[in-house]
C-alpha cells in the first residue's frame, strides 16, 4: 500500500484530469481482470502492477512501456537492481521521475521485490492499452 501511495504522489500523476484518468481506467481494467482466467494465473501484488502500467501508459512515451512489459529498459532495470542505471541516463520530466522512484521502490523492496513474468506484463499492458486480452496467453 505504501508503495501505491508513493506512486500516486508523483508530481506528474497529481494533475487532477491525468488522475482522473488513471483511476478509470484502473477500475475498467481491474473489473475486467476479475473475470477473466488471468486473474488466476497473476501473484497478489498484480494490482500494484497494473496501477504503475497505467501510469507509464498516461505518462511516458509508448517506448518506455514497450520496453518494459518486455523486460528490458531504464525502469526494469532499476526495479531489478537499483542504482544499476546513473542518474544522467533518467532523462528528464516524467521519465526521470518514474526512474527516481523505480529506483527508490527496487532499493526499499531488496531481494523481496517479485516483478511480474514477462508474459503477465505483457497481458497486462494489452489490457491497459486498449481494454482488450490477448487471447495468445
Amino acid at each position: 500500500m505504501q508503495q501505491i501511495d508513493q506512486l500516486l504522489s508523483l508530481r506528474s500523476l497529481l494533475v487532477p484530469r491525468t488522475m482522473l484518468k488513471i483511476v478509470n481506467r484502473f477500475k475498467r481494467v481491474m473489473e475486467f481482470i476479475k473475470e477473466h482466467p488471468l486473474a488466476n494465473q497473476l501473484p497478489e501484488s498484480y494490482p500494484f502492477w497494473v496501477l504503475f502500467l497505467i501510469a507509464m501508459y498516461y505518462r511516458l512515451n509508448p517506448d518506455h512501456l514497450d520496453d518494459f512489459v518486455r523486460g528490458r529498459g531504464v525502469m526494469y532495470e532499476l526495479l531489478k537492481n537499483p542504482g544499476s542505471v546513473q542518474s544522467d541516463k533518467w532523462g528528464t520530466g516524467p521519465f526521470r521521475e518514474c526512474c527516481q522512484y523505480a529506483d527508490r521502490f527496487g532499493a526499499s523492496a531488496g531481494s523481496s521485490l517479485q516483478v511480474l513474468r514477462v508474459e503477465h506484463l505483457l497481458a497486462l499492458a494489452s489490457i491497459v492499452r486498449e481494454s482488450t486480452f490477448d487471447s495468445q496467453l
